[in-house]
Order: structure tokens, then sequence, then C-alpha cells
């Protein structure tokens, strides 16, 4: 009779270290985490295949020929 009346163990509860939130979802699960990416997001090209991409060895991005690169810094 004794060992009836004791009370399960209740399961942990989860809590986001994020939203500062019990019971919604954990922090690895957070919404609000996955909304950020820790890069930034792809580029799309829709140019041709066969043509050729301005690209800066400056700045070591495309989008611009070195020659017209407005970039200062010299490393």
């Amino acid at each position: 009779l004794g060992e009836a009346k004791k009370k399960k163990k209740a399961p942990p509860r989860v809590f986001c270290d994020i939203c500062d939130c019990f019971d919604l979802h954990d922090t690895e699960d957070c919404p609000t985490q996955m909304q950020t990416p820790d890069s930034p997001p792809h580029t799309t090209y829709h140019g041709s295949r066969s043509g050729e991409r301005p690209y800066c060895d400056i700045c070591e991005a495309f989008g611009h020929w070195t020659d017209s690169c407005n970039d200062d810094q010299t490393f």
C-alpha cells in the first residue's frame, strides 16, 4: 500500500535558453535558432554557364573585375 501512494517522478521539463521559456521546445529545437543562418545565404547566378563571370582577386568575390575594384585595402 505504501508504494502505491508514491508519486511517479515527473519527466524533466524542456527549456529554451534562447526564448527563455519552459515546455515549448528545447534550445536545440528552437525555431528562432533555425532562422538565423551561421553563414550568409548562397547567391544564385542566372547568367550563362559558358559566359565569364566577373571576379575580383582583391575581394575574392564575384560581381566585379579586379581592375574595377574600389577596395582601397591592401594586404
